[in-house]
């Protein structure tokens, strides 16, 4: 954004702050991602993520909320894993749980 050509070409293609979708329309969305999965040995998982709120939007507040109350509030609670972690790692269950009260679905079954 430093550079005024980029900055210009930047200006005309992203949307203008608050551009967004309205509170109702994020409200109304949802998102359900399901993944099948095969292992070597030939046992087969399927994963669910599913959830309300526009993806882009609503829902992301909410799981970037619940992480910061877990860090928060949780600590004691957390994995022991350190380093550079993924949220998945970092948060383990402490964070799926959050996310399943606020009415998020995250399940494994094998098939």
């Amino acid at each position: 954004m430093a550079f005024p050509p980029t900055r210009r070409l930047l200006d005309r293609c992203l949307l203008a702050p608050g551009a967004g979708p309205s509170t109702s329309t994020q409200r109304a969305g949802w998102f359900h991602s399901q993944v099948t999965a095969r292992t070597e040995d030939g046992h087969r998982y399927q994963a669910i993520a599913a959830g309300p709120g526009d993806p882009g939007y609503a829902a992301t507040a909410v799981m970037a909320g619940e992480t910061a109350l877990a860090l928060t509030l949780d600590g004691d609670l957390l994995p022991t894993a350190k380093g550079s972690l993924t949220p998945a790692t970092a948060l383990g269950n402490v964070l799926i749980q959050r996310l399943r009260t606020a009415g998020h679905t995250y399940q494994i079954t094998k098939h």
